[in-house]
């Protein structure tokens, strides 16, 4: 019998935000990355609102410190092109 690589995925292991926008990030509203951050460009002001945008309800909160975290980083991001521009 063959022994199982359980290695074959640590190079990932802390980059599953940025290198994965797919990623599943509500998995009661089947929310992804992507999907997230097209809602936070929008402007949102918390987390709740980003559910709103995605025509979802927060269900059992897992997800909401995740997205408030990308709702955190859309925001610098948008503050960096403001100075910038």
């Amino acid at each position: 019998m063959d022994a199982i690589d359980n290695q074959s995925q640590s190079q990932y292991i802390g980059q599953a935000i940025t290198r994965f926008p797919w990623m599943i990030v509500c998995v009661c509203n089947r929310l992804n990355e992507t999907r997230i951050r097209a809602a936070c460009e929008a402007g949102p002001a918390r987390a709740e609102d980003v559910y709103a945008l995605c025509g979802v309800k927060r269900n059992c909160g897992r997800c909401q410190d995740t997205i408030a975290e990308l709702l955190d980083e859309a925001r610098a991001e948008a503050g960096s092109r403001e100075k910038a521009a």
